[in-house]
């Protein structure tokens, strides 16, 4: 039932969605600049340079991951972090609910708001289109349904960018409520 309620709520919200107004056009391109400021935030950059020289084993965490609790350490080293704070203040800030992560180099998890669905990201568009933007550029990924998220939301990829290594060195995702950007003033 909560799966129908969800697929419901999704085809809703993708038809209203579909014919986006000048507003709506707005306020993304608002968001976007606010995620790409938020991918040079330093202790994200250090972060993801942290995990990228761990070498994390991606597909036998992947394998795990499911069958982990929210409460277990390997979930808790990606959504207890300061940074993972950092991303959820962030989401909160502009629709209450939604969902970030930072993918590393490898395709792997190094923080995100919650329990995503599985660990490994680099199969997802968002790493590897995200990987190949330029400093500065973000993907944006119109409303769809988020199984992890439980909600329609509205995608903004961006890379982070290491000056020290000059190049990409992950991906920041951002998501949020599709519904709420009809009520909500990011600029102002």
């Amino acid at each position: 039932m909560r799966f129908l309620c969800f697929l419901v709520v999704s085809l809703v919200s993708g038809l209203t969605c579909s014919t986006p107004s000048v507003d709506l056009e707005k306020k993304v391109s608002c968001l976007a600049e606010s995620v790409v400021n938020l991918s040079r935030n330093p202790e994200l950059i250090d972060e993801t340079l942290k995990y990228n020289e761990l070498h994390v084993d991606v597909h036998l965490m992947d394998e795990k991951w499911p069958q982990l609790s929210k409460d277990s350490r390997e979930v808790k080293e990606r959504t207890g972090t300061p940074v993972a704070e950092v991303l959820r203040k962030f989401i909160q800030l502009v629709s209450l609910s939604g969902e970030g992560f930072i993918i590393g180099f490898n395709g792997g998890l190094v923080a995100a708001t919650n329990k995503t669905t599985d660990f490994w990201q680099g199969d997802e568009k968002q790493f590897y289109e995200g990987m190949s933007l330029n400093e500065n550029e973000t993907k944006i990924y119109r409303a769809q349904p988020d199984y992890s998220a439980e909600k329609v939301i509205l995608k903004i990829t961006t890379p982070i960018y290491s000056k020290k290594e000059n190049r990409n060195i992950g991906v920041l995702v951002a998501g949020f409520n599709a519904i709420v950007l009809d009520f909500i003033k990011p600029c102002q």
